[in-house]
């Protein structure tokens, strides 16, 4: 009895509501929208650099969803507008934003000490306990 109710009260993805997935790529931050069914032309993306966002509107009124770049915010980077673009296909936006230079050196930095770390463990002279 307790098996079917936990079945029947599981969360799905409905097909036809938008869904928004963040990827990260070496240059850029970009996040996907699904299932937007509208023309290009009904797009607006702005960024809002006080709260470290970009922020999606229809024009129709139908969808309206705030971004926000974490990543800018902990570094204390406002968000520009020159760094947003976005293409429509498939249902899909995908909107992109190019990582600032402040980004992109702290990722180096993160990345050379992770190689450093690992170099260690390989060695062994890092132990745990």
């Amino acid at each position: 009895m307790a098996v079917n109710f936990l079945r029947n009260t599981r969360r799905t993805h409905r097909n036809y509501l938008p869904f928004i997935a963040r990827r990260d790529l070496p240059k850029s931050f970009e996040w996907r929208i699904r299932n937007l069914p509208y023309p290009v032309d009904t797009y607006t993306i702005t960024a809002e650099p006080e709260a470290y966002a970009i922020v999606v509107r229809t024009s129709n009124k139908k969808y309206f969803k705030r971004i926000t770049i974490t990543d800018l915010q902990r570094l204390g980077c406002p968000a520009e507008q020159g760094s947003v673009s976005f293409v429509h296909a498939n249902n899909t936006l995908i909107i992109a934003y190019k990582k600032p230079q402040k980004v992109l050196d702290l990722q180096k930095s993160l990345f050379a000490d992770m190689k450093q770390l690992l170099k260690g463990l390989k060695d062994g002279n890092i132990t745990f306990g």
